[in-house]
């Protein structure tokens, strides 16, 4: 007997009911059905196949995954890649960046938002990049989306072109 777990809307662990071991992964696609174990790879049409193919109804005993709730954080209105940053002091803060810590007692600050920083192959984009790195390149930012940085990027990318 089997379960299957859900990976996503089309993929699913195949897991034996007893001992919730892992026997493959099932995946669907527009030309039917997929499992891959250690036995190999095995094809089928439609779901029926797959249930044939495992003696039951797998599609009734699907466990769904327990979300996590996705928790933001921001430092100064700016997205943060941590959880529970530290934001940087009055006292410990070096420029009007929105700075954070990832420890308590670190000295390692990172920028909170998106940025397009210009290395010496050319302009690229960062997330929550290491004050250390603003401070070494040319950098536009911070921006509070990741589409509007890539906005900026695509303007900064195509006027290196034209010099």
């Amino acid at each position: 007997m089997v379960i299957l777990k859900e990976i996503t809307d089309n993929s699913w662990l195949v897991l034996s009911e007893e001992e919730q071991e892992r026997i493959g992964l099932l995946s669907s696609s527009p030309n039917g059905f997929v499992l891959l174990s250690k036995g190999g790879k095995v094809k089928f049409a439609e779901k029926k196949d797959v249930e044939e193919f495992f003696e039951e109804s797998v599609f009734d005993k699907v466990i769904q995954p327990i979300m996590q709730s996705a928790k933001e954080y921001f430092v100064k209105g700016y997205p943060v890649d941590f959880d529970t940053p530290f934001e940087a002091d009055a006292e410990d803060e070096i420029s009007n960046l929105p700075l954070f810590t990832k420890t308590k007692t670190s000295r390692v600050y990172h920028c909170a938002g998106y940025y397009c920083i210009l290395f010496p192959k050319g302009w690229t984009h960062s997330f929550c990049p290491k004050y250390a790195t603003l401070a070494k390149y040319k950098y536009v930012g911070p921006f509070k989306t990741e589409m509007e940085m890539k906005s900026h990027l695509s303007m900064l990318k195509q006027n290196d072109k034209r010099n």
